[in-house]
């Protein structure tokens, strides 16, 4: 009778465990020179001449050095993802269903940790915040405008933003205007909010004249990037293998 118990209960509880969110479909490719882009529809993801590391990173929602571990293969060669969900699927739900897609084409295995690690931190400059037309909060019903060269303009939180320039500096894309980037590039460490700003904000960033992420902050936005050590999860790869192999 004991025994017949223990099986019922074990049959309840797979039962009730909930099944981790997949894509209905999914092409998982190495990259053939398709130009790198991120195409985020309502029900659809695509990624292109992204790394394994990249994926990890927007797959877990962190930064991309925060990613760590793992064959050297993870970071070097460049895949291409496209995914279609059944239905609408908010951002949350898509990158649980990416992380599903990774686990069965890389049979990946991570587990994540909490370290100590050197960081920039974004930080409010000593005069203040230079809040104004190019850095305020976004106002019902306001109209953003697109980009242009040499000028981002950003919507959204001040962690989000952190996000922009943790990319920005972890690829090498230090200068997003039309000069020569800086001479000697920053160390590719992660960027962590430490505004405590909150809320969605526009931001604009004029970058035609000063073409370096560490000199346009602070005189155009009253923010600073700060290096010290600051507490951080990283995702560790503890496995991975290549589609196919």
């Amino acid at each position: 009778m004991t025994g017949r118990l223990l099986i019922v209960l074990i049959s309840a509880a797979a039962i009730a465990a909930p099944q981790p969110l997949a894509f209905d479909s999914a092409s998982v490719k190495p990259s053939a020179g398709r130009t790198p882009g991120i195409g985020n529809g309502p029900a659809s993801l695509s990624l292109h001449r992204a790394s394994l590391k990249f994926l990890i990173s927007r797959a877990f929602m962190v930064p991309f050095s925060s990613v760590v571990g793992g064959p050297a293969w993870v970071e070097s060669e460049p895949y291409d993802i496209d995914a279609r969900a059944g239905k609408a699927a908010s951002e949350a739900e898509k990158m649980e269903m990416l992380r599903t897609l990774l686990a069965d084409r890389f049979h990946l295995q991570t587990h994540s940790e909490e370290r100590s690690i050197p960081s920039y931190a974004l930080t409010i400059a000593k005069r203040g915040a230079r809040f104004g037309a190019g850095f305020h909060p976004l106002q019902e019903g306001e109209t953003i405008p697109e980009s242009k060269p040499g000028l981002l303009i950003f919507r959204g939180t001040l962690k989000l933003f952190a996000r922009v320039i943790d990319d920005a500096i972890s690829s090498g894309r230090l200068a997003p205007g039309p000069g020569a980037p800086p001479a000697s590039p920053p160390d590719p460490l992660p960027v962590v909010d430490r505004t405590e700003l909150s809320g969605v904000y526009v931001i604009t960033v004029d970058f035609r004249q000063i073409n370096d992420w560490f000199e346009v902050l602070e005189p155009e936005l009253g923010l600073t990037l700060t290096r010290r050590k600051l507490p951080a999860r990283v995702v560790v790869v503890d496995s991975a293998i290549r589609p196919g192999d």
